[in-house]
């Protein structure tokens, strides 16, 4: 065989050899990477890892959706709202609907009492505290002070002892001396008619009577006549202030005005 011949076989056995090595070097399968590829996020970017806090520990995972049912009763939420989270206001208070003032009859919750004729409504703060009745009496010679009926309705009070009205009544009077009246200065007097029960406190003295939804009152020579009534659906506060001569001339018709307490029969 020629020199030429050979040099030619020797160069296609070697390229036979170089093309085996390479078919068994891609069928190799590849070594396990030596660490967990991280996590991906939704899209195929990384999601971060974990930042760690103070002592270098990372912060524990929210718990998924549909585990706040696991907690246990009691337990505070796990992301509760940020402090600065606006927060609906309080309702604001609102005051008692006013009586029914007409033809000489108040009308309020069920309670009926007739008015003097002289004596003259008048028209009503806005304010929680309002009374749901102002009424007017005329004058007495030249007292200049103004005497007044004040009707109020707290149902929340309802079934509780007078006693504490009482005494807080009598320290809205003072006696010659500037200290509040007691007891046995003034006349009280109690009675039951019915479902109606009507405590009655008569007092003379200085009126001093101040405080939140309270006209200022500063009456050197006064009088007061004051009642509750309690009812089913009440208690009404009834609260005649005024100069003394006034009252005077005008007590027959407010114990009068008192006693005409009556429950309508068509409240339910």
């Amino acid at each position: 065989m020629s020199l030429r011949l050979r040099t030619v076989r020797y160069s296609l056995m070697s390229l036979v050899l170089l093309l085996g090595a390479a078919s068994c070097r891609k069928s190799t399968p590849a070594e396990p990477p030596s660490e967990p590829p991280s996590a991906s996020a939704p899209g195929g970017s990384s999601s971060a890892a974990p930042t760690s806090g103070a002592g270098g520990s990372a912060a524990p995972p929210a718990p998924a959706a549909g585990q706040a049912d696991a907690l246990p009763p009691g337990h505070p939420p796990v992301n509760p709202p940020a402090a600065t989270e606006s927060r609906p206001a309080p309702a604001p208070l609102t005051s008692v609907p006013a009586a029914k003032v007409a033809d000489g009859t108040f009308e309020h919750a069920g309670l009926v009492l007739t008015i003097p004729q002289s004596w003259t409504n008048q028209p009503l703060p806005l304010t929680p505290m309002a009374p749901v009745c102002i009424l007017h009496l005329p004058p007495e010679g030249a007292a200049q002070d103004l005497a007044e009926v004040r009707i109020t309705y707290f149902p929340s009070m309802h079934g509780m002892p007078p006693d504490l009205n009482i005494d807080r009544w009598l320290k809205q009077m003072k006696d010659g001396e500037g200290k509040d009246l007691t007891r046995e200065a003034a006349k009280i007097t109690s009675r039951n008619v019915g479902d109606l029960s009507i405590t009655i406190v008569d007092a003379s003295g200085q009126i001093v009577i101040s405080g939140p939804g309270m006209p200022a009152t500063n009456i050197a020579d006064g009088r007061m006549i004051a009642a509750i009534v309690d009812h089913p659906r009440g208690p009404h506060f009834i609260k005649i202030t005024g100069p003394k001569a006034t009252l005077d001339k005008w007590a027959e018709a407010a114990y009068a005005f008192i006693e005409t307490a009556k429950l309508d029969s068509a409240e339910p």
